[in-house]
């Protein structure tokens, strides 16, 4: 999708910072949106999701975000019918498989090189298309 709308969501700011840097610059005709997942953006997701998800076509999910994970998370984007890709620093510690039955599309390894970067790029491809 040329012109998707990409909704990152971290709670360390230096990483969401760097993550939506690259994504804008490996894909220039997305709008990126950086989240930062704090107890505002939270409960703001809490009390209706539609409040972070208006226009959003995929979002992008650290599995730990302070004293949530994304399996607490990910019903309220499923209520949106909204596909969410979950990052995470240490792969081999996330159930991927309660993941993705919690609705999530992916789950990935977060991009700290240009490798990573280029799988996190390629599965949002393919969840937006």
């Amino acid at each position: 999708m040329p012109d998707a709308h990409i909704l990152v969501v971290d709670d360390d700011p230096a990483q969401l910072a760097i993550l939506a840097r690259v994504l804008a610059h490996a894909r220039p005709e997305w709008s990126i949106t950086a989240g930062q997942a704090d107890a505002a953006w939270l409960a703001a997701l809490a009390a209706d999701p539609r409040t972070v998800c208006v226009g959003v076509d995929l979002v992008l999910l650290d599995h730990r975000l302070g004293s949530v994970s994304a399996l607490d998370l990910l019903p309220a984007f499923a209520e949106r019918a909204v596909p969410v890709v979950v990052m995470t620093g240490s792969l081999g510690s996330v159930d991927s498989a309660a993941c993705c039955a919690a609705g999530a599309v992916a789950v990935v390894a977060k991009p700290y090189g240009l490798a990573e970067a280029a799988q996190v790029l390629d599965v949002c491809d393919q969840a937006i298309n």
